[in-house]
Formats: C-alpha cells, structure tokens, sequence
C-alpha cells in the first residue's frame, strides 16, 4: 500500500509541479482528480474515507465568498472603487501607489484571485490612456494581491484552507498578519520603482484633462445590496462567528433577489478551483493513511523545522515547487506536531502567501494577471518578474520571521 501510494503521490506532485501531463489535456485540477481517483481506485482509501478527507469548511467558505465577490462583479463594485480612486491620480508615481494599495487591500477582503480579474483591466486600460508603461503596474497587481491577501483568513486559498484547519478566527490572523502584509506592500511600492524609476517619469503622463474619461455602468440596486451584505459580513467576521457561517449567510441573502439571473453568479465561481481542493484533500489524505506521510516527515524532523527562520523556507521553497495550497496540506502534519500549533499556522500562512511572489508561476493570481496581460499584447517574461520577486519575497519574508519571531 505505500509503494502504490508513494508512486501516486509521486506522479501527482510532479505533474502539479510542471501543471499539466504532455501530451495529455490535463491541468493541474484535472492531475489532483486523477491522483484522488487512483488512491480509492487502488485501494488506498475507500468512499467513506475520501469524503471524510475533504474539509468541508474550507469549501464551503471558499465558495461562498466566491458567491459574494461574483455578484460585488456582476455590479461593478470592484471596479467602481477603483476607478473612483485612479481617476484622481493620473501621475505615475501616485497611481503606482494606488495600485499597490488597492490591490493589497481589497484581496485582504475578498479573494485575491478575484481581485486581480477585476483589477487588471482596469489599470491596463489606465496606463494606456496615459501612455505609461504597463508592466510595472502588471507586476504591482500581482505583487501586492499576493502581499495583501496574506493579511485576512479569507484572503486567498490556502490562507482560508488554514484558517478552517487551525481553526482561527478572522481578527487574530488580522491582529497576526496585517502588520505584515502592510509593511510589505510599502516594501513592493519601493523595490517596484528601483528598478522602474527612469520609465515612471512624470512627464510621460499626460494631461488629465486630455485624457477621455473611463466608461463604465453600474447596477445601483445590486451595488448597494452587495456592498450592505458584504460590510455586514466583514463585521461578523470581526465579531468572531464561525468564518464558512458567516460566508454563507451572506452568500444567501444575495442569491434571494428578483434581478438576477443565478446561471449569471454560477459562471463567475471558479469550479476548478473548488474541484482542485477536493482532489488535493483525497491525495494528501491517501499519503496518510498509507503511512508514507509519517515516513517522509522522519527526514524532516532532523532539522531544527520549530525555528521560525526554517519553517519559512522549508514552507518558501515547497510552495515554489507544488505551490502553495498544495504545500500546505503537506505540511499540515509538520504544523500539529510543533509545541505552538497557532503560531505554525500563522507562519505557513505568511510563506506559502509571500513565496507566490517569487516567480510568474508562484500562484494563480500571478498567472491571472499575466494572461490577462497577454491577450492585451503585453509580455511579462519570466525574468522581468524575478528581477523584482526574488528581492521582494526574501525582504517580505525576512520581514515575516522577524515579526512571527516574538
């Protein structure tokens, strides 16, 4: 049973790893399933077992607060905000700023994958209006969603994934992460115009006036009721009820509406992303039961993985080659077996968050923005990011230990 298990698992990661199986049609959504699939196939598991493996709170909160930020979408919520705020700074610097701190704030409050859909063609359509260079803002989006996400238990995947298995509430991860996320979002403004100070020139931009101004169309009723709900949900989050119950009330009062088409919120979740959890909860629980898990955290054991400073690269570099909600359920066993289980949960939460800014491929929000980009005709090659992620991961994550340290 572990040899069976340890190929699957092998197989499995590695294809995660690389995102797809030449020269098969498979992504990483598809690898998870078929991973799942093999463990109950060969025995590893049965039913009973593999429906006990999936958490059914993370699921339930990742998709309720897809259902909010869908119909936040479908009234132009995020976009309104943003506009209303970039359209009184047209100078480079100061609408760099802005898209640092918009992007990082808002995916504190919602999903950061989300976020970056609604952000990106916003700011593309900004800076080509004022004939700026584009891919300094492209890298500020994806940056700063990832920076700002790691502030909120609802911020992105895997931060939501541990929350729901630490059990943690809102405002401690808040209270915990959002120094940091702050600091570091102040950190990427300053590392972004190092390296792009000599194309944010002010006299590039142009004259608002000459700018023609940005259309857009906003449903009122259901802006203000999305706005209402999701304010009311964010309070209950502060006020410590259960993340999913909170979620899901919210999500519900929003479905009862007479203007909306439901089959219009449905198209706006991200089904892959939901099937992905599933596949990935069965894989890692397979691993488990099989015992291959225990025997490959053994080897771990040897180094010193209490420290802050080890935990954090230990999470850093598996997040580079898995990514992050997959490292995540790996490293859970680590986290339950260390004396302070809270304080391993907040440091997995910071590093697989902030090593997504390492490379193009580190998380979803990255590959978003970046295809987005390219259907614009705008590359983002591999090196113009990391000449920027690899300095910004090791400061925010230095930044991180520090902080998580005491």
């Amino acid at each position: 049973m572990m040899l069976q298990a340890g190929i699957i698992f092998t197989i499995s990661y590695l294809a995660l790893a690389v995102g797809r199986v030449p020269p098969y049609r498979l992504d990483r959504t598809g690898i998870a399933l078929v991973g799942a699939a093999a463990m109950i196939i060969f025995g590893i598991l049965d039913l009973s077992q593999a429906y006990q493996a999936i958490d059914g709170n993370t699921i339930l909160l990742l998709f309720a607060m897809m259902i909010v930020a869908a119909y936040i979408r479908l009234a132009k919520g995020f976009r309104l905000l943003a506009y209303w705020i970039l359209k009184r700074l047209y100078e480079p610097i100061p609408l760099l700023a802005a898209t640092i701190f918009i992007s990082g704030i808002l995916s504190a409050l919602f999903v950061n994958d989300i976020i970056c859909l609604v952000i990106t063609p916003l700011i593309i359509e900004v800076v080509r209006r004022l004939r700026l260079p584009a891919i300094p803002y492209l890298i500020a989006i994806a940056s700063s969603s990832n920076i700002g996400s790691s502030a909120s238990a609802v911020g992105n995947p895997q931060n939501i994934l541990i929350a729901s298995l630490g059990n943690l509430s809102f405002t401690s991860f808040l209270i915990k992460l959002g120094p940091i996320a702050f600091i570091g979002l102040i950190v990427n403004f300053f590392v972004i115009y190092f390296f792009y100070h000599n194309d944010l020139k002010a006299e590039k931009s142009l004259d608002p006036i000459k700018v023609r101004p940005l259309r857009y169309k906003t449903n009122k009723a259901l802006l203000l009721k999305s706005g209402l709900v999701s304010f009311l949900m964010l309070i209950a989050f502060l006020m410590g009820i259960a993340l999913p119950l909170a979620a899901t009330g919210a999500a519900a009062i929003l479905l009862i509406t007479r203007r909306v088409k439901p089959d219009k919120i449905y198209r706006l979740i991200d089904w892959e992303l939901l099937m992905l959890f599933v596949g990935l909860f069965v894989l890692v629980r397979g691993m488990e039961v099989s015992g291959l898990m225990t025997k490959l955290f053994d080897y771990v054991k040897v180094l010193p993985y209490e420290n802050v400073t080890i935990l954090s690269i230990i999470t850093l570099i598996l997040s580079n080659i898995v990514s992050n909600v997959p490292a995540v359920l790996l490293l859970k066993s680590l986290i339950l077996q260390l004396s302070d289980v809270n304080k391993g949960w907040y440091i997995l939460a910071m590093a697989s968050t902030l090593a997504g800014n390492l490379t193009l491929l580190g998380s979803v929000a990255n590959l978003i923005v970046i295809q987005i980009a390219r259907k614009q005709n705008i590359e983002v090659s591999f090196m113009e990011y990391l000449k920027v992620g690899l300095p910004l991961t090791l400061i925010t994550i230095f930044i991180g230990i520090i902080f998580l340290s005491f």
